[in-house]
């Protein structure tokens, strides 16, 4: 990889400022320029042909920023940028997108080698001696219940650069490409910004997300075609677990062990998104179904040594049913737990009480007072 030769062009509508770059980056023996544009759009057309493996990018371009262009040019291939900019407080922006790095006009020899030094680092670390795509038979593993995590096999975490950049994420991993429309996805992800401004948001964003799962070993998995956007990658995730579980029913109690688990905190944990709100609410409710109904069964046939873990799922799921209640009442009375049970009621009454202003109804008592008289 250090001896590989990388193809550059240069984007800047200063015809000075390619010659300057140009001259500067013929004395690079692992640089070969392959072209430079005057005009941005046009280094749009040719990406895709050209296949460059880096861009020095200039982000003041008239009627539109480099920022802005750096998600176009990856819509159509992933390509490292090194940001080419006279000022200064374009910086912390140009680390926003994830670039390898930012220079200063005048360019300095000096910083020049530092952003070439760390460009060959970052492929390097990035390609680790494969190919730059998607390895064969690789995963990204999903974690959306108890906390939020996306990881490749060998357990490397996905840094998010930004909140905004984990939801997009999580946002592309459960929606249809269908309705993952750019203005949809505006709507979802930044509904109180202006369009423009949420424009530029959302171009940043996918920015970081490629940079991220690049880092992964995933070069190529959001695409970009029809004005939408969309994963393309393997996948592996909990909830695909989850589901699996509930649609088929439990079998056994590993099976009720395994969801509690994996159900620890709800699907997407605190992240209120409104827009995964309806998903949230229908996946505790099935499972609280699902859960429930295994249990009810199992009493039914003589059983009851369920586990601490899935006595805390079912009254997770709906802490104000009294099904749940009912159910766990008998459970703990089979097993003979009666501090347990009197801890239990004790606190499902305050909880009543608290939020819905009542108190148990007269079978749930009932079951109670018997429970306490075996």
């Amino acid at each position: 990889m250090k001896n590989r030769v990388m193809k550059a062009i240069i984007v800047d509508d200063e015809p000075h400022a390619i010659k300057v770059m140009s001259s500067l980056l013929e004395h690079y023996k692992n640089i070969k320029i392959v072209a430079s544009y005057a005009k941005p759009e046009a280094a749009l057309a040719e990406i895709a042909r050209v296949k460059p493996d880096v861009i020095f990018l200039d982000i003041e371009m008239g009627y539109i920023d480099g920022l802005t262009m750096a998600d176009l040019f990856n819509q159509q291939h992933f390509v490292d940028i090194i940001f080419v900019t006279a000022y200064a407080h374009y910086a912390v922006q140009a680390f926003d997108v994830k670039a390898i790095d930012y220079l200063l006009k005048p360019v300095q020899k000096k910083r020049l080698d530092q952003a070439i030094e760390r460009l060959v680092t970052t492929r390097q670390a990035r390609i680790n001696g494969k190919d730059e795509v998607e390895p064969e038979g690789q995963h990204l593993h999903i974690v959306s219940f108890d906390h939020l995590e996306v990881r490749n096999q060998d357990g490397k975490r996905m840094l998010w650069r930004t909140k905004k950049a984990r939801e997009l994420f999580y946002y592309l991993w459960l929606t249809d490409d269908r309705k993952a429309n750019k203005s949809v996805i505006i709507e979802k992800i930044f509904p109180e910004k202006d369009e423009a401004k949420a424009l530029a948001l959302l171009h940043t964003t996918v920015y970081q997300l490629r940079r991220g799962l690049a880092d992964l070993g995933f070069s190529e998995s959001i695409i970009f075609s029809q004005n939408k956007y969309r994963l393309a990658t393997s996948l592996m995730s909990d909830l695909e677990r989850v589901e699996t579980l509930l649609l088929k029913g439990l079998a056994d109690d590993k099976e009720l062990d395994e969801i509690a688990r994996l159900y620890k905190r709800d699907f997407l944990g605190d992240e209120a998104y409104d827009w995964a709100l309806s998903t949230q609410h229908q996946l505790r409710n099935r499972a609280f179904t699902v859960v429930s109904g295994y249990m009810e069964q199992r009493l039914r046939e003589g059983h009851f040594t369920f586990s601490d873990e899935s006595l805390a799922l079912l009254m997770y799921l709906n802490s104000l049913s009294e099904q749940g209640a009912g159910l766990i009442i008998e459970i703990l009375s089979r097993q003979n737990r009666r501090s347990e049970l009197v801890h239990f009621f004790n606190g499902f009454k305050t909880l009543l009480a608290k939020e819905l202003k009542t108190t148990p109804s007269k079978e749930l008592l009932s079951m109670y007072d018997e429970a306490m008289l075996q």
